[in-house]
């Protein structure tokens, strides 16, 4: 029978240094690329085959309960669309909720999430910091009639951090799945079997455009309360973001940025032609709406414009409504 790595998933192998799973002895329970990200924090991008169908399809062949994450700074048709093709019982957990600011009321959010994305199912706002969201989540598999429990969510939003925290509390810390900052750490279903079930880890459901620079992706995974900047912007000046994205609204506005404090904003006039040789789209936006950047963050924009972004595609990005209601 083949082994699995208990960090990625993968069927491991000792005969190809260069394909996924190697490792020197199959006696070990994680393969080199893992064992090398848990003890070194070193991470090592390998060619990855990425079926969200596969994972999906997964799901009507097995029954179970499912636990999907969604980090804050990533809500969008997109990753909520994922969740509602899952047809079994479910609970949406909101991920990353430690960098909620203080200013803004978890139960607005929620209420968002009702209203704009259809969200009939539960929904858990989950801390790191806190236990609380990990003890709900054990009482809730400890009492329901399932007995098969499945991880699934956008990559890079902290599942299978989450996962490891419920396996301190079990007290099986041998058991860790490898987590780092990057997407596409967990390579296949890890199983792991519980006394009152079996807890199934996937791979994350990628953005389709991901191939960010390893910087920028590490700079967006912010762990600290976000503090967001409110810029007041006239038409003929624009915002750069890491020096790889330029925005300008076509008439005065009032722009707000929500994501990691160490991405750098900067304001330019129209005279700086920085950027503006890169690709470039025009987006329709009402009024107060969130332009989100994929795996980085968004822009809560709080009067209609005709939105310009360089350095941008259009499937990097969506346009919804705002859960702000036009109070920054």
């Amino acid at each position: 029978m083949s082994k699995r790595c208990l960090g990625c998933g993968v069927i491991m192998q000792s005969d190809n240094e260069e394909a996924l799973g190697y490792t020197k002895s199959l006696d070990m329970d994680y393969c080199m690329r893992c064992f090398r990200l848990i003890h070194y924090r070193e991470f090592a991008k390998l060619p990855v085959s990425y079926d969200e169908n596969k994972i999906l399809d997964c799901m009507k062949k097995k029954k179970g309960f499912v636990f999907y994450f969604v980090d804050f700074l990533n809500i969008c048709k997109e990753t909520i669309g994922h969740y509602h093709r899952i047809a079994s019982p479910k609970m949406l957990l909101i991920s990353k909720s430690d960098i909620i600011p203080k200013s803004i009321y978890i139960k607005k959010v929620e209420e968002w999430l009702n209203k704009e994305f259809h969200i009939k199912d539960p929904i858990l706002f989950v801390s790191q910091k806190s236990k609380s969201s990990q003890k709900k989540v054990l009482e809730l598999m400890e009492n329901n009639q399932e007995n098969r429990f499945y991880f699934l969510g956008i990559t890079n939003a902290g599942k299978s951090t989450f996962l490891n925290s419920l396996l301190d509390m079990l007290e099986e810390e041998n058991r860790h799945i490898a987590v780092s900052e990057m997407p596409d750490t967990t390579l296949d279903f890890i199983e792991i079997k519980l006394s009152f079930g079996t807890i199934y880890d996937s791979q994350g459901f990628s953005y389709h455009y991901l191939d960010a620079e390893d910087d920028l992706i590490r700079l967006a995974n912010n762990k600290k309360e976000m503090k967001p900047i409110t810029y007041q912007m006239k038409e003929t000046e624009s915002l750069i973001l890491e020096n790889l994205i330029r925005l300008n609204s076509d008439k005065n506005n009032s722009i707000t940025f929500f994501g990691s404090a160490n991405l750098k904003l900067q304001k330019v006039y129209e005279n700086n032609v920085r950027l503006k040789n890169n690709h470039r789209i025009v987006l329709e936006v009402p009024n107060n709406s969130q332009v989100v950047l994929k795996g980085i963050g968004f822009f809560y924009i709080k009067h209609a414009c005709m939105l310009t972004l360089y350095g941008v595609r259009e499937y990097e990005c969506e346009v919804i409504p705002s859960f702000m209601g036009g109070n920054v």
